[in-house]
């Protein structure tokens, strides 16, 4: 019992897992801090659709040292081996993939463009004159903090998430008034100190060196910056001529991707080392047994596709590796495109046109994958 100027109030026992959510949602601020932004699963982050297993919300916490949290919200009744801690694990693998983080980050860009009020909460936050989506691309590269709601915290709770590192556990409990039971009082404790200073910086540099491939924290080279350059021209291209495609974020590097709606899936324009372009299915999920059951299976299915793209995709299980990849070639140079715009022209167009023809293809292959 909780008493509160001599008026009662009794522990509710939460049994729906949505209602404990919707509290979460409606308490954010005062769980995370007054200036961060809650994006839930529901409401936020449909774009995200695709990329795996999808946490109940994200949070972009503000300040002098910026913090991002994947949240799950969850009732002490499940079983953390069975249940919370194979979720976590999922989030925590696919956000190791660059692919996810770029889509992490487009969909938080978008949700923020979306609604005046956060878009104006963040530049606020982050400084009139900064760009936001710069802003995300740099926090999405650090590591996030994993945060498990729960109405009540356990034993085995602790025990079961006691190998991460990077977690907060907050105990999110909920009590009734005797005379009006929907008048509710909330007891938790609140997530507002930040990190140090120090840590982050030294996360932050090890994460970009891993995300751009440089070492030190050195500037992309030059040709790293033409590829940039270059992917940043298709996904414009590629947005115009297909509006529902969410916009990806062009690193320093030779390939683009987004998530092909299975988690570990995903469609790519590459450039090669021999001079070629590539529009392709790259499947490599943490699971090598995983990636090659997927491959046989879409091989198997390769009847189903059209006889003028069954004949132009090069099946490729590549023995000896983890992935596998299923590829459409063309010419293509870094250098000589950039070097002439009606070349970079003409492989812009065949990019969009052979990534919306081979991806809509194999769609519903991927939908039946097991």
């Amino acid at each position: 019992m909780l008493l509160i100027d001599g008026v009662k109030y009794e522990e509710w026992e939460i049994s729906n897992e949505d209602e404990l959510e919707q509290m979460v949602i409606e308490h954010a601020q005062e769980i995370f801090g007054k200036n961060s932004i809650y994006f839930d699963r529901k409401q936020r982050l449909k774009s995200l659709a695709g990329v795996g297993s999808i946490p109940d919300g994200l949070v972009v916490a503000f300040g002098d040292v910026p913090q991002w949290h994947i949240v799950e919200v969850e009732l002490s009744s499940h079983d953390p081996y069975a249940h919370i801690v194979p979720q976590v694990d999922k989030f925590l693998n696919a956000i190791d993939n660059r692919y996810t983080r770029n889509n992490i980050i487009e969909a938080l860009y978008d949700a923020i463009n979306a609604d005046d009020l956060l878009k104006l909460k963040t530049r606020l936050a982050i400084g009139l004159d900064k760009d936001a989506h710069k802003f995300l691309s740099d926090l999405i590269v650090s590591s996030p903090t994993m945060t498990i709601v729960i109405e009540k915290d356990t034993s085995q709770l602790k025990e079961a998430l006691k190998k991460y590192t990077q977690k907060k556990v907050v105990e999110f409990r909920t009590y009734t008034r005797e005379d009006a039971e929907k008048v509710h009082a909330h007891l938790f404790e609140p997530l507002h100190k930040a990190p140090s200073v120090q840590s982050v910086k030294s996360q932050w540099k090890v994460q970009r060196t891993e995300e751009i491939g440089t070492s030190g924290g050195k500037e992309p080279s030059n040709r790293n910056k033409l590829y940039q350059q270059f992917f940043r021209e298709l996904i414009d291209e590629y947005c115009k001529m297909y509006p529902t495609q969410a916009r990806l974020s062009a690193q320093p590097q030779r390939w683009l991707g987004f998530g092909a709606g299975k988690s570990g899936l995903y469609f790519n324009w590459a450039f090669r080392n021999d001079k070629r372009f590539s529009v392709e299915l790259y499947i490599d999920t943490v699971n090598k047994d995983k990636n090659k059951q997927y491959y046989q299976q879409i091989f198997e299915k390769r009847t189903i596709l059209s006889s003028e793209l069954a004949s132009a995709c090069s099946f490729e299980e590549l023995e000896g590796k983890k992935a596998s990849r299923i590829a459409i070639y063309t010419n293509g140079d870094i250098e000589d495109v950039v070097s002439n715009i009606l070349v970079k022209e003409k492989l812009i167009k065949w990019s969009c046109d052979t990534m919306k023809k081979f991806s809509n293809a194999l769609k519903p292959i991927i939908d039946e994958l097991y």
